[in-house]
């Protein structure tokens, strides 16, 4: 009986602190923020996302709540302090090894961008006890494929994908200038494929990607050195062909040269299910 007059007496006394008609100061009483994603993440090809809330106005150490967990439709929630300003980043498998640095998704030279989707969004808080903060969730990466036709002799052969966005910056996932590389994967007889972030130009447009190239690496007949015997202008190419990287999720891209030699005599490109027709390349220099 006194255990339990004991605990209705600490409810009451927490009513009263949180719920009191006496104006009082209420910053730590919780407010509860319910994070959701603007479109349906699938569970399968998703498995995880990794939450940060932040308080921008902390001193010191910024404060951040954590968690891992399967973001779908119902979304995740959180206890947040009221009063408070909050900033919301999501993203999902983005492995540890390549985690922030320096407030930075940052690649590596030589890895491909993660399979990832990120989300990030700003809120305040005030005497309201529930909240609801949509993500617009986007992909950070595009997948590229390289497909190559040898005409006559076939030739040793490295794709090469560099540019100028090498991640992005928190929390609001903008675009990070820096150098990115990376060797395509091998998936068949001349068959290539690497996950590359959104590229831009500094001017921060998101249509066209000027800087984003293609090299293609052959072996010097001589020294057996990998060199540098053509540079695609893959950015022009995909906007030529209407590749938009505003989308929120990006398209895939395909590509499909052809080779007489060492010289790419001509290609199709691939937005999704677009297909071009074949275009000479003749105005391309091969690489000094």
């Amino acid at each position: 009986m006194n255990k339990t007059i004991l605990i209705n007496a600490l409810l009451m006394l927490c009513f009263v602190s949180c719920h009191s008609l006496i104006k009082e100061d209420r910053s730590d009483c919780p407010a509860w923020i319910q994070v959701k994603a603007d479109r349906t993440v699938s569970e399968q090809q998703w498995p995880y996302f990794s939450f940060r809330m932040i308080n921008p106005e902390a001193t010191g150490v910024q404060r951040q709540v954590a968690q891992t967990g399967t973001f779908c439709t119902e979304g995740v929630t959180f206890s947040w302090t009221k009063h408070s300003p909050l900033e919301v980043i999501c993203v999902s498998n983005w492995p540890e090894t390549i985690s922030d640095q320096g407030n930075s998704l940052l690649i590596p030279l030589g890895q491909e961008c993660p399979e990832s989707l990120a989300g990030s969004a700003r809120s305040q808080t005030d005497e309201t006890e529930r909240y609801v903060l949509e993500i617009p969730i986007q992909s950070l990466y595009t997948t590229f494929y390289c497909e190559i036709e040898m005409k006559e002799k076939e030739i040793p052969l490295i794709p090469v994908v560099t540019a100028t966005v090498d991640g992005y910056r928190l929390p609001d996932l903008s675009l990070h200038e820096g150098p990115y590389e990376v060797q395509a994967r091998e998936t068949g007889r001349y068959q290539y494929t690497a996950r590359i972030p959104r590229q831009a130009e500094p001017a921060g447009k998101m249509t066209y990607a000027g800087d984003l190239q293609l090299d293609l690496l052959t072996q010097d007949e001589e020294t057996g050195d990998w060199v540098l015997y053509q540079r695609l202008p893959l950015g022009e190419l995909a906007t030529l062909r209407g590749y938009d990287w505003s989308q929120a999720i990006l398209d895939e891209l395909h590509l499909h040269l052809t080779l007489d030699g060492r010289e790419v005599v001509n290609y199709s490109i691939q937005v999704l299910e677009w297909e071009t027709d074949v275009v000479h390349l003749n105005q391309w220099k091969q690489a000094d």
